[in-house]
C-alpha cells in the first residue's frame, strides 16, 4: 500500500486552500519494523496500535479528534459501543442474507445504530 500512501501524501499538498488539503493517517502495529519499508514520511510519525479492535478505535478516534475541523468527535467508548451494536445487526443480516448482505441493508443497519447512540 506504499503507492496509495504516496498518493495520499502528495494529495495533501496539491490544494491551495486549507479546505482543499487532504489528510491521512498511517497506522502500524506496535513493534512493526515499518522503517525498513518506508524511509521517509516527511516528519509524520505513524500511529501505533496493539492490533485489537479497541486499540484501533482509540488510535483512530484520538487522531480524528485532533483534526482542525473536528467537532463533537465521539469518544472511543462510544464508537466501541456502536461497533458492538453494529456487529449484532450484521449477525442478523447474515442470518437472513448469508455472508454478503445487500450493501443498502448494511448502510441502513449502520444508520440505525448511529441513531440509537445519539
Amino acid at each position: 500500500m506504499l503507492l496509495e500512501l504516496g498518493i495520499a501524501m502528495a494529495r495533501r499538498y496539491l490544494g491551495r486552500r486549507a479546505a482543499d488539503k487532504h489528510d491521512w493517517l498511517v497506522m502500524v502495529p506496535a513493534g512493526h519494523p515499518y522503517g525498513r519499508y518506508i524511509s521517509d514520511l516527511a516528519g509524520f510519525d505513524p500511529v501505533t496500535h496493539n492490533s485489537t479492535e479497541r486499540g484501533l478505535i482509540v488510535a483512530i478516534m484520538t487522531w480524528l479528534a485532533t483534526r482542525v475541523d473536528a467537532v463533537g468527535t465521539p469518544t472511543p467508548q462510544q464508537v466501541f459501543k456502536g461497533l458492538l451494536q453494529f456487529s449484532g445487526e450484521m449477525r442478523s443480516l447474515r442470518r437472513t442474507w448469508g455472508q454478503w448482505p445487500p450493501w443498502a441493508d448494511v448502510v441502513l443497519a449502520a444508520l440505525k445504530v448511529a441513531k440509537r447512540l445519539q
